[in-house]
């Protein structure tokens, strides 16, 4: 009799489980999207500031908008290159390799908070941002999981640079 070692079977059967749980959750997640799409209707609506030209085209007055927000018309390509560094090194560096949710910082995140016992690190994308701002919910773990969703609903209906530019203009950066 030739049978294989117990961890053998062990590490087979689980390497299955993990590829149908994987292959369920592909097809949920299509599923659901076409039962629950991205509300494109509500990016489209986000209000932008009016800005005021001089002739030569320097800005000389920034609108805010109803909500009292300077939301600048800016696009992702047009900001200035040490810019979108400083906004992938600070909020999202591997934004332009994730689908949406960057697994990674989410366990780095986890590790993080259970060993200091409290939240000291989030692990938001910019993507996951957006929809935030977009679909504003209470801070809570339900929450969390439909951000996770529509993300990554969001990055197969928009490109990174449209993505990214509505970040860029939606989210507050100071004075």
């Amino acid at each position: 009799m030739n049978r294989r070692p117990w961890w053998r079977r062990l590490a087979r059967r689980t390497l299955l489980g993990l590829l149908a749980i994987t292959l369920v959750a592909l097809v949920a997640e299509r599923a659901l999207e076409w039962v629950w799409p991205y509300p494109l209707t509500r990016l489209r609506a986000l209000e932008l500031s009016t800005v005021v030209c001089a002739a030569d085209g320097t800005w000389l007055r920034v609108v805010p908008t109803a909500a009292g927000e300077r939301a600048l018309p800016l696009a992702w390509q047009g900001a200035p290159p040490l810019l979108r560094a400083a906004i992938l090194a600070a909020e999202d560096e591997r934004f332009l390799t994730h689908g949406g949710v960057d697994w990674a910082a989410i366990l780095r995140a986890g590790v993080s908070n259970l060993q200091a016992g409290r939240i000291v690190s989030g692990a938001s994308t910019l993507t996951m941002q957006v929809v935030r701002i977009v679909e504003p919910r209470p801070r809570t773990f339900f929450a969390k999981f439909v951000e996770v969703l529509r993300a990554r609903q969001l990055e197969r209906t928009l490109d990174k640079e449209a993505i990214a530019s509505v970040w860029l203009q939606q989210v507050p950066l100071g004075g």
